[in-house]
């Protein structure tokens, strides 16, 4: 899974860790402006993940950003969606 920072946003330190804890999470690695996870496994049932980020920057005009789920070894096969603030 890749996860796009809003802009002015980035993972907050311990943000691997708490990923890590989660069930079929078994790596994680975090730049200043996007988050990869991988899972152990996906199935059609929902799932939720939980993380945090922090604002390093105030941006105007904050655009959405993405998320993207994909399998590693067939990368075609994929779904995006936006998210955005969710205190504007």
């Amino acid at each position: 899974m890749e996860v796009k920072m809003l802009s002015g946003f980035s993972p907050t330190d311990g943000t691997n860790q708490l990923l890590l804890q989660q069930p079929l999470v078994k790596k994680v690695e975090s730049e200043m402006d996007t988050l990869h996870f991988y899972l152990d496994e996906l199935s059609k049932k929902t799932q939720t993940s939980t993380f945090t980020i922090s604002r390093r920057a105030l941006v105007t005009n904050l655009k959405p950003a993405t998320i993207r789920v994909y399998d590693y070894y067939l990368p075609d096969g994929q779904a995006t969606i936006q998210y955005s603030d969710p205190c504007e």
